[in-house]
């Protein structure tokens, strides 16, 4: 019996540890955060996620473009289009997120952008957009490759210091976690 138990209990934890992994290289994410000076990045436009619809919204990311662009965060660059990252609902947001981020990979490696990096927010909502489940940040360098990102929820001090109940709820959530990931340094 209790070798039974304990073989359900290392199959769960082991289970979990693979959900939960994180889909970026440390070293990738090393070099991203030793780099000097900043960086250029194709912002994407931001995927606001309406229930099962997908509205792309170049929009915010001339907004976003703008924002990092007048801080000195990177050099940014307007993508001419949206990636197709198809948004799969499910009970796990950890999994949502890694295949977004594979997604998000593939697409800019087939894309060929002309900047270091690319950068695309994702705001989860309802689809009458008046509530924000949660908020995504990839960023990948160039060849497609996962450097780092943010899963946000209501779980987060950045969801909660926010509080979004739509798209610009949910950017200004994306404006919190860009500025971890383009300005802290070890």
């Amino acid at each position: 019996m209790f070798r039974t138990v304990c073989a359900i209990w290392l199959s769960c934890l082991l289970a979990a540890s693979l959900a939960c992994g994180s889909p970026f290289s440390r070293e990738v994410e090393e070099a991203f955060l030793a780099r000097t000076g900043p960086v250029s990045v194709t912002v994407f436009p931001v995927h606001v996620v309406k229930g099962k619809d997908i509205e792309h919204d170049a929009g915010l990311a001339r907004r976003l473009a703008a924002y990092i662009g007048n801080r000195g965060w990177a050099r940014p660059a307007v993508s001419k289009g949206p990636v197709e990252v198809p948004v799969q609902w499910g009970r796990n947001q950890a999994s949502m997120y890694k295949r977004s981020v594979a997604a998000f990979s593939e697409a800019v490696a087939a894309s060929g952008i002309a900047t270091d990096y690319a950068l695309l927010v994702e705001i989860l909502g309802n689809a009458d957009e008046d509530w924000v489940g949660g908020v995504h940040v990839y960023l990948v360098d160039a060849a497609g490759t996962p450097v780092t990102g943010q899963l946000c929820n209501s779980h987060h001090p950045e969801f909660k210091e926010v509080d979004p109940k739509d798209r610009e709820g949910g950017y200004r959530v994306a404006l919190l976690l860009i500025k971890e990931i383009l300005t802290d340094k070890p």
